[in-house]
């Protein structure tokens, strides 16, 4: 575990955190101990480093304990090297963003912070031990745990639009897209544009040994060089609504709290390294189309973009911002978004759900040689059985394919 601790993570460190926020009357504590441990489990967590930290401190002849998270990047990791916008901006977020949106809506989903002495580190409080639990990333979730989340993303869109149009400035320092974005620098750009096309390259070649959907195989085939150019396009801001949305939402980056019969009842969001600023379509299809189970994409998607329209614009009103999205705008968008559906589904869907943990580095090297397709890796037998054949059969009957 000490190999894991950064040296800036000492007594100082967590003293400031303890009597750095203003609105708490701990100018006088004293920290008389700290403990680290990890936080979560291998494949759910990247390229950052996320510590679980107790702090033991006396505050007026009161013995207290603290729980917090503390996340910073893992130095010298190759993934952090190629992302790099992503730890540009969840600083920013909490130390800028998240300050203003809490006077806005002081109820937002997400996780409060920690005053952190160190500016490009996150210090937050620990959900865990408010009775939140991460999702496993290889179960996908049911319509009780969608509805939070739609109802969660519908509130943070809300609120950025309001603190748009009081500081677009904040806005647009988050809003740097590190997936979909002309402006990545040229490695990561080449990077993503060869993994999506590698995902649906292997993506057509499992098709075509379908017997019920084989006729789309050509159709993927042809739109895997094409498709990086089209989805960036697609996530560009709209002439519409736009709101700030994360960029990858999935079961990674919430967590849920549970009734005593073992109900969801709430939910926080998590991991604001990744944000953009686009229509409110495209806030969803990431989750939906990594985290949602099989039932809820066969029969709740309507659903949902009721559920998200409707919590949305109520928001909007509540903020006195006379934007509105109707249930027929939302579903264009969602038909126009296809090919990001598409790529979502070969890209992102199997490796996040593979019960094996990935190796980035060696996808990655993989990625960048004329050899195997990293992706091949992801279709066992136990994925193409069930959850591949679910999936086309899904975005067959979401017009995806026709779309294209």
């Amino acid at each position: 575990m000490d190999e894991i601790i950064p040296s800036w993570l000492d007594k100082h460190f967590v003293t400031a955190c303890i009597t750095g926020d203003p609105s708490q009357d701990r100018s006088n504590c004293t920290v008389s101990s700290f403990d680290v441990s990890s936080v979560l489990p291998p494949g759910n967590n990247y390229a950052a480093n996320l510590l679980r930290v107790k702090v033991t401190y006396n505050n007026r002849g009161k013995t207290c304990t603290q729980f917090m998270i503390v996340k910073s990047l893992i130095e010298n990791n190759l993934l952090s090297k190629i992302f790099y916008r992503f730890f540009e901006t969840e600083p920013v977020f909490y130390n800028t963003y998240l300050p203003e949106a809490l006077k806005v809506n002081r109820n937002l989903p997400v996780p409060k912070p920690f005053f952190s002495p160190i500016p490009d580190v996150i210090v937050m409080e620990d959900l865990s031990e408010m009775g939140y639990k991460l999702p496993d990333r290889c179960q996908m979730l049911d319509f009780e745990h969608c509805k939070l989340f739609v109802t969660a993303s519908a509130i943070f869109s809300a609120v950025s639009v309001a603190i748009h149009k009081k500081h677009p400035e904040i806005v647009a320092s988050l809003a740097i897209d590190p997936f979909y974005s002309k402006d990545l620098a040229d490695n990561c750009a080449e990077l993503h544009k060869t993994l999506m096309t590698k995902g649906l390259l292997c993506m057509a070649e499992h098709i075509a040994e379908t017997e019920q959907f084989k006729k789309y195989s050509k159709v993927v085939r042809d739109c895997a060089y094409t498709t990086w150019d089209k989805v960036i396009e697609l996530h560009k801001p709209s002439n519409k609504l736009n709101v700030l949305q994360q960029s990858d939402a999935w079961t990674g980056n919430v967590m849920f709290k549970y009734d005593n019969y073992g109900k969801v009842k709430d939910i926080k969001i998590l991991d604001f390294q990744a944000l953009r600023y686009s229509s409110p379509a495209s806030s969803l299809i990431f989750f939906l189309w990594t985290s949602a189970n099989h039932e809820v994409r066969e029969r709740h998607l309507e659903d949902l973009y009721e559920i998200y329209c409707d919590v949305l614009n109520e928001n909007l009103a509540k903020l006195k911002c006379p934007e509105r999205v109707s249930l027929d705008e939302f579903l264009d968008d969602m038909q126009l978004l296809s090919p990001a559906v598409l790529a979502i589904a070969a890209y992102f869907f199997p490796p996040l759900t593979n019960p094996c943990v990935m190796d980035f580095e060696r996808r990655i090297a993989l990625a960048q040689s004329d050899g195997e397709n990293p992706y091949e890796e992801s279709y066992g037998e136990n994925y193409c059985k069930d959850s591949f054949l679910r999936i086309l059969s899904q975005l067959e009957r979401c017009g995806v394919f026709n779309n294209l």
